[in-house]
């Protein structure tokens, strides 16, 4: 059985996510600051009503954050814990792939805590990120106070 994913474009580098954890992807909007937010988190947008936090993948991955462009794409996508939104250069579609051409990132790199996997495209290689474990347990416990005291005053 097949592996669909949901590949974008970060920073010149192709990364996906498994289709089964992405909601939709929207047009960059309006990102709201969030005082007191992990550095991780660049703010909150408002989804139809849902205050969903925006994470730089960037912050995490080591790189810079520019500001946003009005051509940046957002993904949001579902952990067990949470929706969040992910703000990216630009979702180039979904691939398939079998699971026999996917190599799992702890056999290429032990301990990669984001990773999941490794696959290779025509013009390079893909690397599938695990958002189950993109932001920490203390991350997390943060970011949900900072959440339910947003949404007290909304």
């Amino acid at each position: 059985m097949a592996t669909h994913l949901v590949a974008f474009n970060l920073e010149e580098q192709q990364y996906a996510l498994p289709l089964r954890s992405v909601r939709r992807v929207i047009r960059s909007v309006e990102i709201t600051a969030l005082a007191k937010a992990p550095a991780i988190v660049l703010g909150i947008i408002d989804l139809q009503g849902e205050m969903v936090p925006v994470i730089s993948m960037r912050e995490r991955l080591g790189f810079t954050e520019p500001e946003p462009s009005v051509t940046d794409q957002i993904i949001i996508a579902e952990t067990t814990k949470r929706s969040i939104a992910l703000l990216v250069n630009s979702v180039t579609g979904v691939i398939e792939r079998k699971p026999e051409e996917i190599t799992a990132a702890r056999e290429i790199v032990p301990g990669a805590k984001y990773v999941e996997g490794v696959a290779r495209l025509a013009d390079g290689i893909l690397f599938i990120y695990n958002l189950e474990n993109f932001l920490s347990a203390q991350e997390q416990r943060q970011l949900g106070r900072l959440l339910a005291q947003a949404a007290g005053r909304a």
